[in-house]
């Protein structure tokens, strides 16, 4: 515990808590947290063992073909129900998230041939397949 005094007020810090004291009044401030994405500690974990990451990739699955079943999302819904997340397609092609995202969004009509092969490798699919999907994904977002 620390303790500042001055005249018009006192300060203390308790662990990373500060408690600020004017007179009549008290505040206690605490510094800014660490934001984290909800679930992120618990997906975290299940994801540190074999068992957890086969029921994390079915679960990626599931929602995949649910979203395929409804036809929204066609390209994201491809990629999901091969069970890969945007950073294992990262990995099997190179190709960066951020561009995957683009892609998944609608935002990139016209990806190039070898951009659309890899994807299809990646998915377990054809060419045609990932064209399709893409096709369908830019004709949902111009709506």
């Amino acid at each position: 515990m620390q303790v500042i005094t001055s005249p018009s007020f006192t300060v203390i810090k308790l662990g990373s808590a500060w408690t600020v004291q004017s007179g009549a009044t008290l505040n206690i401030v605490q510094p800014p947290q660490k934001k984290e994405r909800p679930g992120a500690r618990q997906r975290a974990k299940l994801l540190a063992t074999p068992e957890g990451r086969a029921t994390f990739e079915q679960a990626r699955k599931a929602v995949g073909q649910m979203l395929a079943d409804d036809g929204i999302a066609p390209l994201t819904a491809l990629r999901l129900r091969s069970g890969m997340s945007q950073e294992d397609v990262y990995r099997a092609t190179g190709i960066q998230q951020p561009q995957l995202s683009r892609l998944e969004n609608g935002k990139n009509d016209n990806p190039q041939l070898n951009l659309l092969r890899q994807l299809a490798v990646a998915y377990r699919v054809s060419v045609g397949t990932v064209t399709e999907a893409l096709d369908q994904t830019i004709s949902q977002v111009k709506r």
